[in-house]
């Protein structure tokens, strides 16, 4: 059975490092990334504690769209609604690894709308974009 319950990060966050206390500590090796990834040890993910619902007991999932997972039908559509009103598309942070977000990009570029990338690294669209900035977004963004 799903159940849909809104918990907001910043209350929730205390109680994952309370749960979690020492594991940053214990499995992070090195430095963290610009993008946030982090080198892990194997196995280091069975000894995070995830918070539950504190309504049902449940397991919580952000709301977001994981890699592999499919973007919810109405927000497809609602952002295939909004590419057709723009005149152009500005992508910030994404690879667009992932064929959902990746696709509105192609989708942008067949009807000649401009494609402007911010990324530190590489992406999908590279070869059809307009411009592409190489570096990271809030940088870019603060002097827009």
């Amino acid at each position: 059975m799903w159940r849909y319950y809104k918990q907001y990060r910043e209350s929730l966050q205390p109680i994952m490092e309370e749960l979690n206390a020492d594991w940053m500590k214990v499995h992070v090796a090195g430095e963290i990334a610009p993008d946030g990834d982090v080198e892990l040890a194997e196995g280091a993910h069975e000894s995070f504690v995830l918070p539950t619902c504190q309504k049902c007991g449940g397991i919580l999932k952000t709301d977001v769209v994981f890699f592999g997972d499919n973007i919810p039908r109405d927000v497809y559509d609602l952002c295939a609604d909004k590419l057709e009103d723009c005149t152009g598309l500005l992508v910030l942070g994404s690879s667009l690894t992932v064929m959902s977000g990746y696709r509105f990009a192609w989708y942008a570029k067949l009807e000649g709308k401009p494609v402007f990338i911010v990324n530190i690294g590489p992406t999908r669209a590279d070869s059809f974009a307009d411009m592409k900035v190489s570096a990271p977004v809030t940088e870019v963004v603060t002097k827009m």
